[in-house]
């Protein structure tokens, strides 16, 4: 039996590399075949594999398995679908929810672990933006934006708890500002036009 159950938390060691994780969808694959739920084989495991089988690929199978793809992802969007899943699309995105906050996590920390964060401080922000109040929505208006600029805070790259949800705009507005300059340069251009 690989399940192990430690303080009522339940562990799996992987089939393939023997290396024990916590049973839950971030370390492995949904199997409704398999106990508990889950699949034998780490995420970890499963993605080396796939690598090394696409690697070994010929030109022509390459081009096969990636007509596949397109078709697959323009046959999800013509249903109204994600492109990783079953689950219905956001406005604007080819993504749900859970995948575009995924590429959101990639495209900050590098890595889509860090994507139920991102939703809890959205949700913290109760869907609103930091700087205006006005209502988020992913897909269409939500940014995620630093809160101390990366171009002076390098060590923070990885940091969440420098993220706060923003909209589009404003995000483009701050640029790489940081909250006290940003701010100076709202105010000033409010006292240049007298509002």
């Amino acid at each position: 039996m690989n399940d192990i159950n430690d303080n009522g938390v339940l562990y799996r060691v992987c089939n393939k590399c023997r290396k024990k994780y916590k049973l839950s969808s971030d370390n492995f694959h949904r199997n409704k075949t398999k106990r508990n739920g889950y699949a034998l084989e780490c995420k970890k495991c499963v993605s080396y594999r796939n690598k090394k089988r696409y690697s070994n690929l010929t030109a022509e199978e390459k081009a096969v398995k990636n007509q596949y793809i397109k078709e697959f992802r323009k046959l999800q969007n013509e249903k109204g679908l994600c492109q990783h899943c079953k689950e219905p699309k956001l406005s604007n995105s080819v993504y749900c929810e859970k995948h575009y906050l995924k590429y959101i996590s990639k495209r900050l920390f590098g890595t889509v672990s860090k994507y139920k964060l991102l939703k809890n401080k959205l949700e913290k922000q109760d869907y609103k933006c930091a700087y205006t109040g006005d209502k988020l929505i992913l897909g269409l208006n939500a940014s995620a934006d630093h809160i101390k600029p990366l171009s002076t805070h390098t060590h923070l790259y990885d940091d969440v708890n420098n993220i706060q949800w923003t909209t589009i705009d404003v995000n483009i507005m701050k640029l790489n500002h940081s909250e006290e300059d940003f701010f100076q340069l709202v105010k000033k251009i409010y006292e240049f036009n007298d509002l």
